[in-house]
């Protein structure tokens, strides 16, 4: 009851790999984030202003936001927050 064949899965990954190598994945995510990984919060959310730089990361890549995002996943580029001793 699979959605994907396993050919299609192959292909998206392989157009991914192909459209946003880990390298300049990585590099845009330090020049736009001044560290190794996107930042999450607490939650596991982006905030807005993060959101905004990723969509711009997309666009120069030409990428869909929602394709950088899964790339961002595979090559574990997100970074939880922890807040723990900070009350708001």
């Amino acid at each position: 009851l699979n959605r994907y064949s396993v050919q299609e899965v192959f292909a998206n990954r392989f157009a991914a790999c192909l459209l946003m190598p880990a390298d300049t994945v990585k590099r845009y995510v330090r020049f736009y984030f001044d560290k190794d990984k996107v930042p999450l919060d607490k939650r596991g959310n982006i905030d807005t202003y993060d959101h905004a730089l990723l969509r711009e990361i997309a666009d120069k890549m030409k990428v869909s936001i929602t394709a950088l995002l899964i790339r961002l996943n595979e090559l574990d580029l997100f970074e939880n927050i922890r807040n723990e001793g900070n009350a708001a």
